[in-house]
């Protein structure tokens, strides 16, 4: 099991295409790994519905419509986070905020750091995604309830499951298995809980064809994608 320290190194690590044989990347991450050629889709956390953006301010912002944006530095994990960067910025965009002119954006690498910015005062709101967010609600309860969710986005497709490519056929099945029948025993359950999950799925290619469409209106309305780094 191999860690990172924050997104960019993951994805560095990811797009390299030999450090991870299975990974469990964001769609946007999933696309770009599946585009440079050395992963495969062959699962998803379950769930679809989880995976949407979620703006925190603090218990008492002065913080209502999304006009009042205007001039508020926004903290996100990420440039590259789906649900806890791009869906926000396209939900502000749709309801009147140019994200590149009227807010500040910084990006503070993880998800508990974008929440915790909000908590300290730090910035005026945070960005995230519900799994992150229930478990900050459990390990810092303090601290999050000095927050509160003001606004959720619309849904889009769960995180993936990839394999690399050379990873033999039989190990796929294996690994494809277990992932897929963790829901029905009392550690796989428990593992699941851990992460905030409530499973996985079968998934490929075509799964993400709804990404690809948001990611293709985002650049044309919000701001144009960066490409993934080096």
């Amino acid at each position: 099991l191999e860690t990172a320290l924050d997104y960019p190194d993951y994805e560095n690590k990811l797009y390299a295409g030999n450090r991870y044989h299975f990974s469990i990347p964001n769609p946007l991450q999933t696309i770009e790994a599946v585009k440079k050629g050395h992963y495969k889709i062959i699962g998803k956390v379950a769930e679809d519905s989880v995976f949407r953006g979620i703006v925190l301010v603090k218990a008492d912002s002065p913080i209502k419509t999304v006009g009042d944006l205007k001039g508020k530095t926004v903290a996100y994990p990420a440039r590259t986070a789906l649900a806890a960067c791009l869906m926000p910025q396209m939900f502000f965009a749709e309801n009147g905020i140019d994200v590149n002119k009227d807010i500040k954006n910084i990006f503070v690498g993880t998800q508990e750091s974008a929440m915790s910015a909000v908590a300290l005062d730090k910035a005026d709101v945070g960005v995230t995604w519900p799994p992150p967010w229930k478990g900050f609600q459990r390990n810092f309860p303090d601290v999050a309830k000095k927050v509160k969710i003001l606004w959720e986005t619309p849904s889009l497709v769960n995180n993936s499951l990839v394999v690399q490519n050379e990873v033999p056929e039989n190990i796929i099945k294996q690994v494809a298995t277990f992932f897929f029948e963790l829901k029905d025993s009392e550690i796989g359950r428990s593992l699941l809980n851990e992460m905030n999950y409530s499973g996985f799925e079968p998934a490929n290619d075509k799964t993400y064809d709804p990404v690809r469409i948001f990611l293709s209106e985002f650049s044309k309305k919000v701001r144009p994608l960066e490409g993934s780094p080096q």
